[in-house]
């Protein structure tokens, strides 16, 4: 797995991308997406929006589809204004068919980027790092 750097960054204003160390506080008012698949899915078992399974969601307004691919999650979210971003943290979900019409790519490492470059996939791509921590632009 890529993350090991920090436990969360908050994008979106919406979303926390998070660590499962860091998920003993939960934020009912955000969007919690795990970046490593838990045991039992949790979605609707805890007060806050906390995904943690593979699946399709739909959460206030936001549909989320989760992937795992190499032992890590990856997201897709569009909002209900339409804008799309994305959660990745290996290049190996770039194969999916719904994961090309993306505005933001938020990756974990400069490789993907690269590979989103390759694959000339437009729109913007933030890394994100240890820099990066907390909420994003």
């Amino acid at each position: 797995m890529n993350i090991k750097k920090t436990e969360w960054w908050r994008i979106c204003n919406d979303l926390l991308f998070f660590s499962p160390e860091w998920v003993e506080t939960t934020v009912p008012w955000l969007i919690m997406l795990s970046w490593v698949k838990w045991d039992e899915m949790t979605y609707g078992k805890v007060q806050s929006s906390c995904i943690s399974f593979p699946w399709e969601y739909d959460v206030s307004d936001v549909s989320i589809t989760c992937y795992e691919v190499e032992d890590s999650l990856h997201y897709v979210i569009q909002f209900a204004d339409g804008e799309r971003y994305s959660l990745l943290q290996h290049a190996a979900v770039l194969e999916k068919k719904d994961i090309e019409w993306i505005d933001t790519w938020y990756v974990t490492d400069s490789w993907i980027q690269q590979e989103i470059e390759q694959l000339e996939l437009e729109w913007d791509v933030v890394i994100l790092d240890q820099e990066s921590t907390g909420e994003s632009e």
